[in-house]
This record gives structure tokens, C-alpha cells and sequence, in this order.
């Protein structure tokens, strides 16, 4: 520690860093000391970074080695880089290997660890209103980054922001140039802040000049963008010219080239403008002092303007939600006419009575409404009752229930006044319910709903004649400050020479005053030239005489160049510092560079007064005028702590202070857990001797356990923990749960337009990787409460509560509870009204489309199966399938098991019953057209509900819900019957016709068909038929014309090849065909069919259920197998017989008649022919018999014969074997002589004679073995 100002402390040494090598998971594997010619460079606007070069070899002991560290460094390995007490991490981007006359070296490349979120793509990002907190913890919620601190204006600044295609780390700067943020990476902890440069450093005095740090400095002025005009452009568009008093969109002024105009306050001129003429600028200022005197007109106006635009809104919703109410009232009104229940009077009252008459249904219940327009003179009757009226006003003058009509009367003198009358069908509940009149008109006055929207629309109209007014106001205004009203055209044109336009757009910008307020501050930066300053400075930080400027140099911080030879003295932000340790160098980037020169502090204050174009954005005043006693339980313990507190302080007389190394430390000895420590940047309270400080004051905010008060008063409130986090901003409260989803907003929960209530969200999955938010619920002021469901990219509501108090839903379900029996009950537009018992056991149905339905379940909990037991139909029609009790005592009617009784609960003593079977007993029947004692008939007539004649097997009877029948008392059993559809079934039938010739013969079991003449039988199914021209023992026939018939078999799947044989005209062919599609046959008339059982030999047109399906099918890969069919026609045809598919070729036999790969048989006329042709050649294999002869062909083909014996024998003919080229063998016809004959004539002859040779050429004997001649004589001729 210095004792004294100025004293070096020469122990101290400079700091030198130092390099650690780490693998990517920061675990340190050497240190790189031999690092040298390093350099560093400090950076705002970019990531640090560092370059050094490191040798390949490195002397030991004398000796030059290999450096261990070269093998150790790898691309995305890690540099820890630790200065004094300052520690960076630095991630490797590139390795250079070297070579030089005097050594080899590699040189390494590193950036700040931030260059890792480089390699982390951003796809597809878009928030349409964010602040930067949230956007910029979302671009970095995959990565090992975090936020740490964002300015609190930040998080109040919503933007918009959209990534389709970048990286997180081109994002973060994105997010940080949007604020005009400074980032500050901590890489020792992977956090992310961004402080506003206004916050970022600060001035510790540090002053470069020449013989002092400085070593070379260079000034230029830059005008290149210097901006006079500035035009400000948001999202879509988005412009200030509605903010703006002169209604332009941009923003202008001319300071730089008016400086130093001045004049005193008779407009006499002090000082002259080294630019202008001293009329532009009077004009100017004038025009100035005119912008300002109209600010708080200006203001109060665009004020009106806003708060009539959401008048108008509001009124705008308000007519909407009348159309919508308007619908549903018409719709009620089109039913009611459709079903004759609702009618409309409405004429012109002369003076002369007026009696209306209405027919009404008395089990309804009816309203009657009236309108007239005046009701002076008039009188209102309603069934002889005067009623009062009000004038232009819907009236309910009465309501009526079980009356058959109405009468409703208007008399009096009044004339030319209009009367308009309306009955409407109401329910019983609305019939009952007293003081409903205003609910009766609304939701059936159609005329009335007209009247309100007709009204609303008159205010609709009114706000907008508001509007126009104050927007003319605003636009005569405007044209005040124009400035053709303000300058002479002289003045304009020498203007024109000093206008120097600029651009400042952002499509984040989404509110036009964020924009202006924007676009003012940016233009600040542009009135001026620009100066940019260039230095180099030695390295003070190694020189330790000059210790004392070491924490001066600081990145952010302002310092100030001097150097009066070229007339420089300006502050600047050093924005970059350069450390080449190896050269003892420091390179300084600064930026934000201001004169301080005394003309230039005076030409600063003249453009700050001169800037006419400052912001005009009306705001409220914070309202802190009231004084609120609360005496709540909460206050009165605030009243009580606050005492406790304000005692302790005042009363405290054992406190001891101590300053020390510690800093400020104020304790009670006697209370030492409890004690107050200030350092240099916290003010902390402990009440656990200092293990830990429950509460503390930092430059970063209040840190505490527990705050207590009766006001906060902030822009934002965040309470939170592991569960969720509550956000207050303003008007608005957000909720998220512990996945950082939103889950709840409260208060303003949507804008453009303004939408105040409440909005829950429900996401698809508890997943907090899960966003997908697929049912909201929402309670708004306008609409009322709301359930929405996500459909596609709609919401589609599916229950609604509006403010009128109607309910809209799909369905309403009120479940059970378990343990007891009770009811839980279902409503939607599909099934109407469902109650169900809790056990799945029976439920009732009520609805419109169905009727009343009482169903048990005869399945499972799980897979319920509902039938009927008691149904009401739509037309009336009651169905019960239990027993039923109307009445009790003797005044009673059941029907039950036994039969039905009238008169007792009794069945066999009641005075009437019928059993099951039909039987009546009763005391006494009496009808006015028939009278019944045992067997007695009056007129000859019998009508009744059934009919009865004998009895046992001798019945006869007449049933209208079963029919006729005869021989048994049980119609199923009886021998003849017919049905109410006209079924009749007759154990012995005898049918003849007209000429008593037989046709039907039941006893014998004989249909003579021979009589009959049938046209277009459908379907005939036998064991046997036998006509003309087919006879099928048995099979089915899927398709029997006159000319054709096909068989198939019952069943084929697609794909199958199925074999079938088609009969037409006058072929057969053996088909093999591929299933390629079947569908379910129809018989003639359209009709399904279906097998009538497994063997599948019957079809019938009743469903037997998908197993028993016939089908009929297409084809596709057809192959004739086989066809026979006749060559020829009429008496010269003759039948033919070809097998097999063949091989493709056509016509290609020597005859041109047949193809290869088919076999063919055939009958002429003399002939029978069997031939085959060769695959590819149609080369014939034939034998064919003719009338005399037999031959047998293979066309260039062979013969071969093989078998055990093989015998030709004729018969008094010749045997001859010819070949082509003549030769041959041949047995004569006597057999006396076989004769061989070669084509050269030479030959062999044996006959009874003996054998003889003549050979042409010689005869050559050669044996192995002994060749012996013997014979009477020898003869040999030479």
C-alpha cells in the first residue's frame, strides 16, 4: 500500500500472460511458456483474440528438443489466458506450420470462447413483439450459454425479430445492434450480458499527448455521413410522419451550416453564418420558435386523435358482436315462420281501429312486442286490456300460455303513425320468469336489433366525423408550419444546397414513437462531420514508473488526446486495445470521438438548441397525489415492523464501526450474527454472522429474502421460482411454468387492436421441449369467456360465454362421481342430451334426430353395446320392451308378460285382459258399429283387431300385425299362410290355368315347365338341369346365356391365376387368367349376391355377412390353354381342337396355318389329323389318317422309336424306306424279296434265289477275327 502520492511501488511487476492448453471440456493438459511474439487484442464489437507463434524446437540442457506442447495443440482445443486476476477463455480456429531461414514455428490462432456459438446454426426463428431478455435467452436455449444482465430498458423494448438462416452468434450480435447494446462475454462462466455505452465505462483521467504515451496520432474529418434530413422507415412501411408536427417523414436540421449564427432579441444579427445568408437564418429560427409554440397544440390533438381511433374500435367490436347477435336473432325468426309459430303486423295507424287476430298454438307459449311511433291519441289493447307503449321502443305488452288466439287492438285519433307488431314462440322457463321483457326483445326482436345496430352505426359514424375533425385541425396545423408558409422561395432554393438526405430503417420497429424517439437519438450522431482519430502509444503497462496509469487503460473507457502542434483535443471511447507484448507496442480503436475544443463545446450547446425537430409523444403523469390509509391485516404488520425498525435505528446506542481492508463494517457486539458491511460495490446485511448476507444493495439491484412495503412502484415485477415465474409489465401479467412457457397473461393480453382479460394456454404434452400450445381459454371484457382449440393454424372456439350471457358449445359433459350410482351427463350437436349411469350399465338419449331413448349396455365397460329398451320415435311412435304401468289402484293399465289389463294391477282379475295368444276377456264390449257376445255378428260384418274361426288344428285366423293363416293355432306352424307383405305359404298347391291345364302340382313336387313360358329368369339354382342345349350335373354357373357360359371357381384373391373353361358361340376354351380386381356379383336386377353357405353351391340376395361374399372378377395375363371350335360352317364345318399357349409366334408354319408351340387336332374330309409344331420354327409333328393311309411327319425333325420289341408288319403290301437322296431298302409285296438300294446305284438283292450284290466301287472285308466263306463253289473274278 502507497504511503505517499506519487511513490512507485517496485516490487510491483507488469503483468505478463499466461497461456494454458485445455481439451474442449476445460481440463488444463500443459502450459504453454515458450509462447512468444504474442499478441492480444481487446475488443467491443467483435470477440477478443489472440495470436501467438510457438517453436518446434526448444533447447534443454544445451540441446535442442522437440517441443511436446506443438504435438499437444489441436483446432478447437482451448487457451486459458490468465492476466493478473483476469482469466479469458480462448477457443483454437486455425494452426499455421512455418518455416524460416532460422527456425520452424507454428503459429496459433484463437478467438474469445463466444466463437463457439459459430458453429450452432439458427433456423427459422421469428417473434413478432420480444424484449431482449427473452429473445435472446431463446437463441441461446440449445447451447452451454446463458443471459446474465440486461439493462432494464432492454427488457421494457419490444422488437421484432426474424432468423431464417444464420448462426447464435450472428443472432447475438443482431439482437445487441437492435439496442445499441455493448455485449460483455464472460467466458469463465458462459454468460451473456448487454449494458447500454452510455453505462460502459468511464473516465479515470488517462491523457495521451505528445511526450506523453503518445508515439503517432491521425485526424480526418469526414462529411461522407453528415446527414441534415433524415428519413425514418419501420416494419412494413411504418413511417413518423403521424408523430412528426411538420407531418413529414423525416426529420432535418441545418445547425452545422447555421453555426455561429446569432441575433439579440430585436432580430438585430451578432454573429454572421460561415454558411448561410442571415435571412435563411431568421428563417430558420423563426421557423424554429413556430414549431415549438405549437408542440403542446400539436400534442393535445394527436392525443384526441388516438383516444377517438380507439374509440372507434371499441365501437367497431361492439357492431360486430349487434351482426352477430342480429344472425342468431334471424335465424330464430326463419324457424318460427317456417313452423307457423311467429307473426309480424306492421302498418300505418289512420285514426280508425285496427283489430289483429292470431291463431295460436295452445301448448306453446307466446310474447306479444310492439313499436309505434308516437303514442299520443293512441291506445294499445291486448285481448280488451289496455297496455302502455313507449314511443320508437320495443314494448312486451304481454305474454300468454294454453290460448288458442290473440287479439291485439290499436284505436285512436292519431294518425300517420306507424305500428309495428311482432308474436314470437317462447319457451315455458321464459314464459314463467317475471322481468325478463329487455331478454324477450333482444333475442327475438329482429326489428330491434336493427334499431341498435342502426344506432351504432350513427355512432360509429359520429367518432369518425371526430376524427376528421381533429385531423383537419391537425392538417391545418401542418400546413401552418409548412414550409412554403414559412420561407420565401428564395429561401427554399438556397435551403436545397444544404440538404443532405439519410436513411434510418428497421423492420423491427412495429410503434411509430419507439421510431421517432429512435431516429431523433440517431440523428444526433449524423449533424456533423465525422472525426476519426488514430493513435499508437507505447506500452506504458510494462513501464513500472508508471504504475499509477496501469487501471486506467480499460476497455469502454474515455480518454482524452492532446495535441496542439495540428490543434487536436478530443475525448474518445477506446473501442479496441491491441497488446504486442513482443514489441512493447499498444495499438488504440477509438471511437465516439468529441471535440473539446472551446469553439467546439460552443458549437456543441448551439445544435443542441437549435434542434427543432425534438420529439412529440404525449404521456401521463405518474398519479401520486393520493393518499390511501389501508387497515388491513397486511398494513397494520407493515406499521407494526416499520415501528420496530424506526425504533432500533433511533434508539441504538452499542453500535461500533470499523473501517478496515474489509471495508465498512457496522456491528452490535451484543447482536454479533446481525451486522452492516459496505465494500466498494455491495451494501450488505447479514443476520447470520456473515455465512451469508440476506440482503444486499448492488450496482446490480437489491438482493433480498424478503421485501416488505405498501407501494412498489417499477415498470416490471419478476416473482419466481422452481414452479413457474410471475412477469408484471404495465398493463400486462405474464405466468410461465417451470418449463419457461407461457402459460397465463392477465390484463392486456394482446394489442392492435388493445385486448384486456385473461388467457390461459395448455400445451400438448408436459415435455418442456413441447411448445406446441394446442387449447387456450380466454376471458375478455367484449367477448366474455372463451375455450379455443388449435386447428391447423386457426383457432377454432369450441364453447363461448358472451357478454349477453349466451352460451355456445359443442357439448356440455357433467361427469359422476365413483362409489354410488348416479348420472353422468353429456350435451353436443351430435347425440343431444346423454345421461349415462356411472357402472356403463344404461343410459337415455335425447335429441332431435332420434327421438327419446332409454338403452341398456349388453357389452363391456370398455366396449359398450347399446339396445333399446324404451324408444320414442320422431313421429310419436312409442317402443318399450319391458313392462308398463299407466295409473294405479283400480284406475290402471299394465302390460307385462302376461298379456295387457285394464282395471286391475292383477292380470287374471282384471275386468279386461288379452293373454299373449291373443284371447280378450272383458265384462262388456261396446261399439257403435258392432256389438259381440260369444259368436253373434251384426249386419254380417265383422271388425275387429284380429279374427278367429275354430279352433285346435281346425283354426282360421286374421291377424293385421301378422297376417292369415289356417290348420294351427301358431302361424309359423300353420299349413297355410300369408303375411302382410303378401308371402303365402301352402303345404298343397294345385295350380292350373285358364283351361284347367296343369302347371303346379306341390303334393307330387312337379313344376310342369312344359306349360310355362319364363321370361328372364335371374337366378335358377338346381341339382340338376336339363334343357335343350346345356345339361350341368352339378356346379355353379356364374353367367348362362344363350350363347355363352363360363365356369369359375367360388373363391380367388387378386393376384391368384385361376383355370376356367368359357363356352361361346361355337368355341370352347380352357382359359388360365390372373385375378387383377372382383367385386361382389349382382344378379339382373342389381342386387348383391351372397353364398347361402360354406359349400357355396346356392347364391341369394340376402346378406350372409363378408364370409359368404360371391364375387365377380377381371382379368388381366390371359392364356388360351385349349380351344375347340369348328373350321368351317354349316354342313361343311368340321371340329378342331388346338392345345396350349404357344410361344408368341403366329402363322408361322410352312402352311402359313399354324403357330409354333401349339398342338393341333383336326377333322377333314377324309382325314384325321394330330400335329404338333416346334417351339420358335413351326416345324410339324405330325400323324394323320386318311381314308387309305396313315402318315407320319416330322418336318426336319427325326423320328426316333425305342422300345423293348418293335414289330411292322403288312399286310399283302410292300414295306419301302426312301431317303432324299435316293437310296432305299424295300420288302416287295409277296415278302419273297428285300432289296437294298444305294443312290449310286450300287445294290444288295435277297430273294428265294439267293442274294446278290452289284456294287459300284470296291468291296473291302475287314474283321479282327476269322472271316469264312463257305458254299459249293467259290467263284472268284478278276
Amino acid at each position: 500500500m502507497l504511503s505517499n502520492l506519487g511513490e512507485v511501488n517496485l516490487y510491483r511487476k507488469p503483468i505478463e500472460p499466461q497461456i494454458f492448453l485445455a481439451k474442449p471440456n476445460r481440463e488444463i493438459i500443459s502450459k504453454i511458456s515458450e509462447a512468444y511474439n504474442i499478441k492480444q487484442r481487446d475488443l467491443i464489437l467483435q470477440l477478443n483474440d489472440i495470436t501467438f507463434d510457438l517453436p518446434y524446437e526448444i533447447d534443454f540442457n544445451g540441446e535442442q528438443i522437440r517441443n511436446s506442447n506443438a504435438d499437444l495443440l489441436k483446432e478447437r482445443y482451448l487457451l486459458k489466458v490468465v492476466r493478473g486476476i483476469k482469466i479469458e477463455w480462448f477457443v483454437i480456429t486455425k494452426l499455421n506450420d512455418n518455416m524460416d531461414e532460422d527456425k520452424d514455428y507454428m503459429t496459433v490462432e484463437a478467438s474469445s470462447l463466444g466463437y463457439q456459438l459459430r458453429g450452432r446454426l439458427l433456423k427459422g426463428y421469428h417473434n413478432d413483439s420480444a424484449h431482449a431478455k427473452t429473445v435472446l435467452t431463446e437463441v441461446l436455449v440449445d447451447t452451454n450459454w446463458r443471459t446474465d444482465y440486461i439493462d432494464a430498458d432492454f427488457e421494457l423494448t419490444y422488437r421484432e425479430f426474424d432468423f431464417q438462416d444464420t448462426n447464435v452468434l450472428d443472432a447475438v450480435y443482431k439482437i445487441a445492434e437492435t439496442y445499441n447494446a455493448i455485449i460483455l462475454w464472460d467466458t469463465v462462466n458462459r454468460t451473456i450480458s448487454l449494458v447500454k455505452p452510455e453505462l460502459f465505462g468511464i473516465n479515470k483521467g488517462l491523457k495521451f499527448s505528445y511526450g506523453h504515451y503518445l508515439r503517432s496520432l491521425g485526424k480526418e474529418s469526414d462529411s461522407d455521413m453528415m446527414v441534415t434530413r433524415l428519413k425514418a422507415y419501420g416494419k412494413d412501411g411504418l413511417s413518423i410522419q403521424n408523430v412528426n408536427p411538420t407531418g413529414q417523414p423525416y426529420i432535418e436540421n441545418f445547425s452545422y451550416f447555421m453555426f455561429p449564427f446569432e441575433r439579440d432579441e430585436n432580430r438585430n444579427v451578432v454573429n454572421h453564418s460561415e454558411y448561410m445568408s442571415d435571412s435563411l437564418c431568421h428563417a430558420l429560427i423563426d421557423y424554429s420558435e413556430l414549431i415549438e409554440s405549437k408542440k403542446s397544440e400539436f400534442s393535445s390533438l394527436l392525443t384526441q386523435k388516438e383516444s377517438l381511433q380507439s374509440t372507434l374500435t371499441t365501437k367497431e367490436n361492439e357492431l360486430k358482436t349487434l351482426q352477430i347477435q342480429e344472425a342468431a336473432v334471424d335465424n330464430i325468426v326463419s324457424l318460427q315462420q317456417a313452423d307457423n309459430n311467429m307473426w309480424f303486423y306492421k302498418y300505418i295507424h289512420s285514426g280508425s281501429s285496427v283489430l289483429n287476430t292470431t291463431l295460436l298454438n295452445p301448448l306453446n307459449a307466446y310474447v306479444f312486442m310492439i313499436k309505434v311511433n308516437d303514442t299520443n291519441n293512441l291506445t294499445v289493447k291486448v285481448n280488451g286490456n289496455i297496455v302502455n307503449t313507449v314511443a320508437e321502443q320495443w314494448m312486451v305488452i304481454g305474454k300468454t300460455k294454453l290460448s288458442s288466439i290473440v287479439a291485439i287492438e290499436t284505436s285512436g285519433t292519431s294518425i300517420n303513425n306507424e305500428i309495428y307488431i311482432q308474436i314470437a314462440n317462447i319457451t315455458d322457463i321464459e314464459y314463467s320468469t317475471s322481468g325478463n321483457e329487455t331478454a324477450l326483445i333482444e333475442k327475438y326482436c329482429i326489428d330491434n336489433k336493427k334499431m341498435q345496430i342502426a344506432a351504432k352505426k350513427a355512432e360509429i359514424a359520429n367518432v369518425i366525423n371526430q376524427i376528421n375533425s381533429v385531423e383537419s385541425n391537425i392538417t391545418t396545423l401542418r400546413e401552418l408550419m409548412s414550409f412554403e408558409n414559412n420561407f420565401t422561395s428564395e429561401q427554399i432554393e438556397e435551403l436545397n444546397d444544404y440538404i443532405i438526405e439519410g436513411t434510418f430503417s428497421d423492420e423491427k420497429y412495429i410503434d411509430e414513437h419507439d421510431l421517432y424517439k429512435d431516429a431523433q437519438e440517431k440523428f444526433l450522431e449524423f449533424q456533423k462531420p465525422q472525426l476519426v482519430i488514430n493513435i499508437s502509444v507505447v506500452d506504458f503497462l510494462r513501464i513500472v514508473e508508471e504504475q499509477h496509469n496501469w487501471n486506467k487503460l480499460v476497455l469502454g473507457d474515455i480518454v482524452t488526446i492532446d495535441y496542439e502542434k495540428i490543434g487536436v483535443k478530443v475525448t474518445a471511447r477506446i473501442i479496441g486495445i491491441e497488446y504486442d507484448y513482443e514489441n512493447y507496442d499498444i495499438n488504440l480503436t477509438i471511437a465516439n470521438v468529441k471535440e473539446i475544443t472551446d469553439n467546439r463545446k460552443l458549437f456543441e450547446k448551439y445544435i443542441y438548441n437549435s434542434n427543432y425537430t425534438s420529439i412529440v409523444v404525449s404521456s401521463n403523469k405518474d398519479r401520486w397525489g393520493q393518499a390511501v390509509k389501508d387497515s388491513s391485516e397486511i398494513s397494520q404488520l407493515f406499521e407494526n415492523f416499520w415501528n420496530k425498525v424506526t425504533n432500533e435505528v433511533n434508539f441504538a446506542s452499542n453500535e461500533y464501526v470499523t473501517i478496515d481492508r474489509k471495508g465498512l463494517t457496522i456491528i452490535d457486539p451484543n447482536d454479533p450474527n446481525r451486522f452492516l458491511r459496505a465494500t466498494h460495490g455491495v451494501l450488505a446485511l447479514t443476520r447470520s454472522g456473515g455465512l451469508r448476507y440476506e440482503t444486499a444493495i448492488t450496482p446490480d439491484g437489491i438482493i433480498a429474502e424478503r421485501l416488505m412495503g405498501k407501494i412498489l412502484t417499477t415498470q416490471r415485477v419478476i416473482i419466481g421460482d422452481d414452479d413457474g415465474i410471475w412477469l408484471t409489465e404495465g398493463a400486462k401479467t405474464i405466468i410461465t411454468d417451470r418449463c419457461n412457457r407461457e402459460v397465463m397473461k392477465i390484463g392486456l393480453y394482446d394489442e392492435n387492436p388493445d385486448k384486456f382479460g385473461i388467457k390461459l394456454n395448455r400445451y400438448a404434452t408436459s415435455d418442456c421441449a413441447d411448445n406446441t400450445v394446442i387449447n387456450r381459454v380466454i376471458v375478455d371484457r367484449d367477448e366474455g369467456f372463451v375455450i379455443e382449440r388449435k386447428d391447423g393454424s386457426n383457432w377454432d372456439k369450441t364453447a363461448w360465454l358472451d357478454i349477453d350471457g349466451y352460451f355456445n358449445g359443442r357439448g356440455v359433459k357433467i361427469d359422476y362421481m365413483s362409489g354410488i350410482l348416479n348420472n353422468g351427463i353429456t350435451l353436443d350437436n351430435t347425440d343431444g342430451l346423454v345421461v349415462t349411469r356411472n357402472d356403463i350399465a344404461y343410459r337415455t338419449k335425447l335429441n332431435a334426430t332420434e327421438g327419446i331413448k332409454i338403452q341398456k349396455n349388453i357389452g363391456t365397460d370398455t366396449s359398450p353395446t347399446w339396445v333399446d329398451r324404451f324408444y320414442i320415435d320422431l313421429n310419436g311412435n312409442l317402443t318399450l320392451k319391458g313392462f308398463l304401468q299407466v295409473g294405479e289402484g283400480n284406475a290402471i293399465f299394465t302390460a307385462n308378460n302376461e298379456g295387457i289389463a285394464l282395471g286391475s294391477g292383477t292380470w287374471s282379475t282384471a275386468p279386461f285382459r288379452v293373454d299373449l295368444n291373443g284371447n280378450a276377456y272383458m265384462n262388456k264390449l261396446t261399439a257403435e258399429t258392432a256389438e259381440i257376445r260369444s259368436s253373434w255378428f251384426r249386419d254380417g260384418h265383422i271388425v275387429g283387431s284380429d279374427l278367429t274361426i275354430g279352433s285346435g288344428n281346425n283354426v282360421f285366423k286374421v291377424f293385421p300385425l301378422q297376417g292369415i293363416w289356417a290348420g294351427n293355432q301358431n302361424f309359423d306352424q300353420a299349413p297355410f299362410s300369408v303375411t302382410l307383405d303378401g308371402t303365402l305359404k301352402a303345404r298343397k298347391a294345385i295350380i292350373t290355368d285358364g283351361n284347367n291345364k296343369l302347371l303346379i302340382d306341390s303334393e307330387n313336387a312337379k313344376l310342369y315347365m312344359n306349360n310355362w313360358d319364363i321370361d328372364g329368369v335371374g337366378k335358377l339354382t338346381a341339382e340338376m338341369i336339363a334343357v335343350t342345349t346345356i345339361t350341368a350335373a352339378e356346379g355353379y354357373i356364374s353367367n348362362l346365356t344363350v350363347s355363352r357360359l363360363v365356369t369359375l371357381g367360388k373363391d380367388a384373391a387378386i393376384g391368384q391365376y385361376v383355370d376356367y373353361i368359357k363356352i361361346e358361340d361355337n368355341y370352347m376354351k380352357f382359359i388360365t387368367a390372373r385375378v387383377n380386381s372382383k367385386q361382389q356379383s349382382r344378379d339382373s336386377k342389381g342386387r348383391l349376391l351372397w353364398w347361402t353357405d360354406s359349400s357355396r353351391q346356392i347364391t341369394t340376395t340376402e346378406d350372409m355377412g363378408s364370409g359368404l361374399i360371391a364375387y365377380s372378377y377381371s382379368f388381366d395375363d390371359i392364356k388360351e390353354k385349349r380351344i375347340i371350335s369348328f373350321d368351317g360352317s354349316g354342313a361343311l364345318a368340321n371340329p378342331k381342337d388346338i392345345i396350349g399357349n404357344g410361344d408368341g409366334g403366329q402363322g408361322n408354319s410352312t402352311d402359313g396355318l399354324h403357330d409354333s408351340g401349339k398342338a393341333y387336332t383336326e377333322k377333314g374330309n377324309g382325314f384325321y389329323k394330330q400335329a404338333y409344331y416346334n417351339s420358335n420354327y413351326a416345324k410339324e409333328r405330325s400323324i394323320t389318317l386318311f381314308d387309305d393311309s396313315v402318315d407320319l411327319l416330322s418336318e426336319e425333325g427325326d423320328i426316333n422309336n425305342s422300345s423293348k420289341n418293335y414289330s411292322v408288319f403288312t399286310d399283302n403290301g410292300f414295306i419301302k424306306l426312301v431317303h432324299s437322296s435316293g437310296s432305299k431298302f424295300e420288302i416287295n409285296a409277296t415278302g419273297d424279296m428285300i432289296s437294298l438300294i444305294l443312290s449310286n446305284g450300287s445294290a444288295f438283292t435277297l430273294n428265294s434265289n439267293g442274294l446278290s450284290a452289284d456294287i459300284t466301287g470296291d468291296i473291302n472285308l475287314t474283321a479282327t477275327g476269322n472271316v469264312t466263306l463257305g458254299g459249293s463253289q467259290i467263284h472268284f473274278i478278276a
